[in-house]
């Protein structure tokens, strides 16, 4: 399989993976947005950069700016992927 053949996939299970661990986890939890963040890099091989920048930022500032004795608040409910394709 070609490097785009993989990153397809990859792209496919970390969507996956996001929104099982959106659900079960929630949206904010560290380990959804560090998964999060993981497709951001998939997208930006992709060249998909839209989609990676809005994802990488959403992820970045939820990250470094949530309180850090509530990692695992539910936030808005909507996961980071949902969230990077309405910007």
């Amino acid at each position: 399989m070609c490097r785009i053949g993989w990153l397809n996939s990859d792209e496919k299970l970390l969507k996956q993976t996001v929104d099982v661990q959106s659900r079960v986890l929630g949206p904010m939890h560290p380990d959804t947005l560090t998964t999060a963040g993981h497709l951001s890099m998939i997208y930006l091989r992709l060249g998909k950069y839209a989609q990676a920048k809005a994802l990488a930022s959403f992820c970045r500032e939820t990250l470094f700016f949530s309180e850090p004795t509530a990692p695992c608040r539910l936030g808005s409910g909507i996961s980071p992927v949902e969230s990077a394709r309405r910007d």
